[in-house]
């Protein structure tokens, strides 16, 4: 077999069966060559979901416990974030979503607290929930709320 075939059988493969716990999204999109910080675990498989990873960028720290958030975990990327918690799951929140959340309302001990979901469409804005509101992005504008559980806007 001519070293072209075996790349394109093996480029087959993983786009079929992904590598490890990753997903053909993860291994064809996946950024990262050696020197950053490994992604593993609940935070990994997360990470390697269709979307996610190509959406955060690469890991700029390894999996740590947030102050004050003990057995909550969390590792940080390039656009975002990924929290852990051993009952309410697994969530990310990237790009200005993220950064109003981390700049402006105090990242996970903030006025909303840790990431409650994934980023998605609430009708013609982007949308991520936190345990205490959520912050909507319009992609039209650039223009974010936030809003807590009471309806109170601009909270942060």
């Amino acid at each position: 077999m001519a070293p072209n075939s075996v790349l394109m059988a093996l480029v087959a493969f993983v786009a079929v069966f992904g590598l490890g716990a990753g997903t053909a999204d993860a291994a064809t999109n996946y950024p990262c060559g050696t020197g950053w910080p490994g992604v593993c675990g609940a935070i990994g498989d997360h990470y390697y979901q269709p979307g996610i990873g190509v959406s955060l960028g690469c890991p700029t720290t390894w999996e740590y416990t947030p102050p004050g958030q003990s057995p909550n975990r969390a590792q940080d990327f390039q656009a975002g974030l990924i929290w852990w918690n051993p009952t309410a799951g697994t969530y990310a929140t990237w790009g200005d979503i993220a950064w109003k959340w981390r700049n402006q309302c105090g990242g996970i001990n903030g006025v909303l607290g840790p990431p409650d979901s994934d980023e998605y469409w609430a009708g013609n804005v982007r949308r991520s929930i936190f345990w205490n509101g959520y912050i909507d992005w319009n992609p039209n504008n650039r223009q974010m709320v936030a809003t807590d559980w009471f309806g109170r806007t601009n909270v942060c």
